[in-house]
C-alpha cells in the first residue's frame, strides 16, 4: 500500500577511513596510511555532489577524523548538514565495555561542543553493531536518536533485526521494540519493504548494482514514505591499495564508478514527485514536536 505522506529521503555518510575497519582488513601500523589518506578529497566530493543536487545530509563522523580534518566539520555545518557521531574509533561494539562506551560518548560530545560549538544529537554504531546495553547508555547521554538498526533478514556474523520497524520509531529497551511514550528515536537503515533485503547503501549499489539500489529507494519512498541512503567516503576513492588485503566487496566498483552512480542516484531522487529532504535530526525534532 502506498503511503499518503510526502516521501522523505535521508542521505547519510559514515565518515571513516577504509583501514579503520579492522574487522575486515589487517593493516598493522596505519600511520603511513593516514599520511596518504584522501578522505578530505572524497568527503569534499560528496559535499559537492549534495550541493549540486540541492540536498542536505547527516555525516556520522569518527572522532579521529574530526580531530584531523576540522575543515570538513566546519564546511558541513556551514552548508547546513548535520554532524553526528560514529564513534571514537571504528571498533565493533561487542568489543567495547558499557562503561567505556559511555565514557567515549562523553568525550565525543565534549570535543564537538568545545571545538565546533556542535551539540551531537545522533549516533550510528560501527558495523551497525548497536545492542541493548549500548542503546540504554545512548538514551542517558543526551542523544536524541540512533541510526544503527538494520531491519533486514539476518546476515550471519553481521547484522539484521528483521522484526524492527522499517520507518522511524520510538525505540524501547529492545531493538525491535516500540515505546509509544518514549522520547528517544530510532532511524533505521532502509531495506526492500517486501523482501527485507538491504540495498540502499554504498556496499550494495557497488556490489548488487545501481539498479537494485534505485528499486529499493523507489519502493521505500512509494510504500513507506521513508528512505535512508548511506555510504562511505573511501568508496569514492581511486587510491584503494590493491595489496592491502581488502576484501573484493570493498574494492569492487570503488572510485569513478561509485562517484558517477552517486550522482545518478541523487538525480533519480530529485525526480521523485513531492520529495522532501532534511537532516535526520531536523526530522527527529519535527516528529518530537508533532509536526511530522
Amino acid at each position: 500500500m502506498a503511503t499518503t505522506s510526502p516521501p522523505r529521503l535521508f542521505l547519510t555518510v559514515d565518515v571513516e577511513e577504509w583501514f579503520a575497519s579492522k574487522e575486515l582488513v589487517r593493516v598493522g601500523d596505519d600511520s603511513g596510511l593516514r599520511a596518504a589518506s584522501d578522505i578530505a578529497e572524497t568527503t569534499s566530493h560528496i559535499l559537492d555532489s549534495f550541493a549540486r543536487a540541492g540536498f542536505v545530509g547527516t555525516f556520522f563522523l569518527l572522532l579521529d577524523i574530526a580531530r584531523r580534518h576540522p575543515e570538513l566539520v566546519e564546511r558541513m555545518t556551514r552548508e547546513g548538514h548535520e554532524v553526528a557521531l560514529h564513534g571514537e574509533t571504528h571498533e565493533h561494539l561487542s568489543r567495547v565495555g558499557d562503561a567505556d562506551f559511555a565514557a567515549m560518548l562523553g568525550r565525543s560530545r565534549g570535543f564537538f561542543q568545545d571545538r565546533f560549538g556542535v551539540r551531537l544529537q545522533g549516533y550510528r554504531a560501527p558495523y551497525f553493531s548497536i545492542d541493548e546495553p549500548k542503546l540504554a547508555r545512548l538514551k542517558t547521554a543526551g542523544f536524541s536518536y540512533d541510526s544503527s538498526v538494520f531491519p533486514c533478514l539476518p546476515i550471519p556474523g553481521w547484522y539484521g533485526s528483521w522484526r524492527a520497524p522499517l520507518t522511524p520509531y520510538r525505540i524501547g529497551r529492545r531493538l525491535h521494540e516500540i515505546e509509544p511514550q518514549g522520547a528517544f528515536m530510532e532511524f533505521p537503515l532502509s531495506v526492500h519493504p517486501a523482501l527485507r533485503l538491504p540495498g540502499l547503501g554504498g556496499y550494495y549499489f557497488r556490489n548488487l548494482g545501481l539498479g537494485w539500489s534505485l528499486r529499493v529507494m523507489k519502493g521505500c519512498l512509494t510504500r513507506l514514505g521513508y528512505a535512508m541512503f548511506y555510504l562511505h567516503p573511501w568508496e569514492l576513492s581511486d587510491r584503494l591499495p590493491a595489496d592491502a588485503g581488502l576484501p573484493f566487496y570493498m574494492r569492487r566498483r570503488a572510485g569513478a564508478w561509485a562517484r558517477e552512480s552517486l550522482d545518478r542516484l541523487l538525480a533519480a531522487a530529485r525526480a521523485v514527485p513531492g520529495l522532501k529532504n532534511s537532516t535526520v535530526f531536523e526530522h527527529c525534532r519535527q516528529m518530537s514536536a508533532g509536526k511530522a
